[in-house]
């Protein structure tokens, strides 16, 4: 198994296991928000540009969970990125 080698898209995943690595992977992401802003701003070591680019790296990180996943977690995906980059964030 590659799922070190496959741990951040589920484009190259080659078994289930490897796809559940990568999903998990991917929406531990979500849940770090709060640690990306607290870092940034604490250790004064990122502009509000490279928060940007970092969170901004979430819509590339949603498009490569497989489709079930992406189902089950769209509206949680959406709701963060409306209060991330406001009402226009799909334009991105």
């Amino acid at each position: 198994m590659n799922c070190v080698f496959h741990h951040r898209s589920s484009k190259n995943a080659e078994n289930i296991e490897e796809l559940c690595v990568c999903d998990g992977d991917i929406l531990a992401r979500f849940d770090n928000i709060p640690m990306i802003f607290f870092k940034s701003f604490t250790m004064g070591k990122m502009t509000l540009n490279d928060i940007g680019v970092l969170i901004q790296g979430f819509q590339k990180d949603f498009d490569d969970l497989i489709d079930k996943t992406k189902e089950t977690f769209k509206d949680k995906y959406e709701n963060i990125m409306q209060v991330l980059f406001g009402e226009n964030w799909i334009n991105l």
